[in-house]
């Protein structure tokens, strides 16, 4: 048996109808001049006779008498996981996010692996989509960044294509052969065993919170009530915007910020203004869940390694400069005070932390506890060359992720190619006006833009 962390434990057990908890990748090619009429017919009979590897080969395991994890699946029938769609004429974008949306919004069975692959035919312009998703207890943002390259290299190649379920010629198995000889309980003991930096970590964060202490990553739940901040429903809308990494890297540095500090800026502003013009604005600054990648070992992408910064962002009437560098004040003082502790004390702060938010949300009063943060606000580093799935060349890849716990937004962005993908998740029974939030992101962006011009 493989074994699971307390943060997979814990997506597993705050999941719900209403609150699915699996991360996905939207990924737009091109066809191949010549097969624009069977590419995806033959890329899916391809991929329908492939092996499956762990993790996609795995459910969980939640024998009695042993902490639970990852054990291999009786059977994988292909057909379960692998399905094909074609959008209606013309293909709109409009028609491919709704139907991302629905598909994004339905549960997974936990009777067989916890993964799906989508391949959506009938884009206009000789283009196809492929969705696929997976449940966040199987890995971080890295980890399925890791897995959607599988297919993929820098130059055109013929068949066959490697599916993303599939490990890479020649990858190492040592680390996945030491994962599965240790037990969960292990893994548990070795996350919560810095015993006296978490105690440090959490009385520090606690005198903070009465108002005691010096600078550093906010408290948690410090962060200011929204609406945003509710019980959430089980539909998904999906926005999807792009911008040009050169530019947000020129921004950064005509400010002497980093490019995580600009994506923050952006995202606060467009928050500011929609909160403003819908209701719910709050006086004090908002407050931004980031995800700290503490991920190590490039062997063994399975499993979560991440710890969780607080980033208290910029009040209400700041202007564009005076976010940005409001923002990267607040980013750098919770860098200092992250890296302050060792990675296992971090990590096992936050796991108690998160854990309880996720508990208090499979209970059912997630809605009640004070909340952890406003948005959770994530980037991903992708490959920076041109990729291709054989002859089809990959256009554009934006990350769609999970919603946490009475948190009805999540924005992860992904770069690729000179551009930056982002994926913008939210509950339409809360945050009605997505659109708007989207047009108020690309407002934010022209008004940074504008200032580094």
């Amino acid at each position: 048996m493989t074994g699971m962390s307390v943060i997979d434990l814990a997506f597993l057990l705050a999941e719900t109808d209403d609150s699915p908890k699996h991360v996905a990748g939207l990924q737009i090619f091109r066809k191949p001049i010549g097969m624009e009429a069977d590419f995806l017919d033959r890329l899916y009979q391809h991929w329908l006779s492939s092996a499956v590897d762990p993790p996609f080969s795995q459910i969980p395991d939640f024998h009695l008498g042993s902490f639970p994890g990852w054990r291999d699946a009786p059977c994988v029938t292909l057909s379960d996981h692998l399905h094909r769609h074609d959008l209606p004429k013309p293909g709109t974008r409009s028609s491919l996010m709704a139907l991302v949306g629905r598909l994004h919004s339905v549960r997974m069975s936990p009777e067989a692996p916890l993964w799906e692959c989508h391949l959506i035919d009938g884009l206009s312009n000789n283009r196809f989509a492929v969705f696929f998703k997976i449940h966040h207890a199987y890995g971080d943002g890295h980890s399925i960044r890791h897995w959607l390259t599988r297919p993929l290299s820098k130059r055109r190649r013929r068949w066959p294509v490697q599916a993303y379920w599939q490990s890479h010629h020649g990858e190492s198995q040592g680390s996945a052969v030491l994962a599965s000889t240790r037990r969960g309980l292990d893994l548990a003991l070795e996350q919560i065993s810095p015993v006296p930096g978490i105690l440090q970590m959490g009385v520090r964060q606690g005198l903070k919170w009465l108002g005691v202490g010096r600078n550093g990553m906010v408290p948690p739940f410090s962060a200011p009530r929204t609406p945003l901040n509710t019980r959430l429903g089980p539909d998904r809308e999906i926005a999807l915007l792009r911008f040009p990494m050169e530019t947000l890297i020129r921004i950064g540095k005509h400010n002497g910020c980093t490019l995580n500090d600009v994506i923050l800026a952006i995202c606060d502003q467009a928050l500011t203004r929609y909160l403003a013009r819908y209701g719910g604005l709050p006086q004090q600054p908002l407050v931004a869940q980031v995800p700290v990648s503490l991920r190590e070992d490039s062997q063994n992408w399975q499993g979560n390694r991440v710890t969780l910064a607080l980033v208290q962002l910029a009040g209400p009437d700041a202007d564009p400069r005076q976010r940005l560098r409001a923002i990267h004040d607040a980013s750098e003082d919770a860098k200092r005070e992250v890296h302050g502790i060792s990675q296992a004390s971090m990590n096992g702060y936050i796991s108690l932390v998160a854990g309880g938010v996720l508990a208090a949300e499979a209970l059912g009063f997630g809605a009640s506890v004070p909340p952890l943060g406003n948005v959770l606000i994530s980037n991903v580093r992708g490959e920076q060359d041109i990729q291709y799935m054989a002859n089809a060349r990959l256009l554009e890849a934006y990350p769609i992720s999970t919603l946490m716990p009475s948190l009805a937004l999540n924005i992860t962005v992904h770069s690729y190619a000179g551009t930056l993908f982002a994926g913008l998740v939210c509950d339409p029974c809360v945050l009605r006006k997505l659109p708007a939030l989207a047009r108020y992101t690309r407002q934010a962006y022209r008004e940074l833009q504008g200032m580094a011009a």
